[in-house]
């Protein structure tokens, strides 16, 4: 079963983790999300704002993830991801105490969208160097598709939590799953390179870490990586494409929440199966 997902013996148990804390980022973040815009559109400024907010949030994470980045290339990144999680968690303790007293709504939005990105961006660096990337290319699929379940998962239990919790429950609770996934996160240096590097030496065709000169990261640039990559231009072309649809179908898809027929049940808008979909369901409870 494990050979058919790609994953050799001696690499489960960091995949087991690792898939563990991507499923955890995927619940925490779909919760997030779903609570902080409808507080939004419900008890803040309303949907018509909405897309400035997105467009903030874009521009506040230029700046997030260049920092983060260059933390992470001066830090070891297997120490730092824990670190991270704990400290993204801890984060949205005063927001929910502010979200309590009635403000801080549009401040959630915006840092709902920044955890995401943030903590996937450190997660990769510190799978990185756990891996070699030979096993990177094996394993990312059925990594990415623990976070998948998560937003699954996440999404249809927002309902049922903000009936228990409230919907400012989810908050504390979308923290509580962050601490935990920092907590997973410290086994998955069990499994690094010195255990599975022996493995993927002694594999034939098995490709080599490739080690960066100091002379030649100094000479690699942003200008440089667009000129003489396509694959890089390609990437950053489908970013700008996303970061520019995507605010325009989540305020679409709000106003159509906020402007259903009093008969629709908010059971409707939790059958889908898209991350965002469940900020209506919570809404309704």
């Amino acid at each position: 079963m494990l050979r058919r997902l790609g994953i050799e013996r001696g690499e489960a148990e960091l995949v087991a983790w690792a898939a563990a804390v991507l499923f955890l980022l995927g619940w925490a973040d779909v919760s997030v999300k779903n609570v902080s815009e409808v507080f939004f559109i419900k008890r803040g400024e309303g949907v018509e704002l909405l897309p400035l907010v997105f467009l903030a949030s874009n521009l506040l994470l230029v700046g997030t993830t260049f920092g983060v980045g260059a933390l992470a290339a001066r830090t070891d990144r297997s120490r730092l991801l824990p670190v991270t999680l704990l400290v993204l968690g801890l984060a949205l303790l005063p927001l929910w105490l502010m979200v309590r007293q009635g403000t801080g709504f549009g401040l959630l939005v915006i840092a709902s969208k920044q955890f995401q990105s943030i903590a996937l961006l450190v997660f990769l660096q510190a799978l990185g160097d756990l891996l070699h990337p030979r096993q990177a290319k094996r394993l990312l699929s059925p990594l990415m598709a623990g976070m998948t379940l998560g937003f699954m998962l996440g999404s249809f239990a927002s309902e049922p939590l903000a009936d228990w919790l409230g919907r400012e429950g989810l908050l504390p609770f979308s923290s509580a799953v962050f601490v935990l996934a920092a907590v997973f996160s410290l086994p998955m240096r069990r499994g690094g390179r010195g255990r599975l590097g022996r493995r993927a030496e002694s594999t034939p065709g098995a490709a080599m870490p490739v080690v960066i000169a100091p002379a030649d990261r100094e000479r690699t640039s942003l200008g440089r990586l667009w000129r003489e990559s396509q694959l890089f231009r390609l990437l950053a072309g489908l970013t700008a494409f996303n970061a520019l649809l995507g605010p325009c179908s989540t305020s679409s898809s709000s106003m159509w929440r906020t402007s259903r027929p009093p008969g629709r049940t908010a059971r409707t808008a939790c059958s889908r199966s898209t991350p965002s979909s469940a900020a209506g369901s919570v809404s309704g409870s």
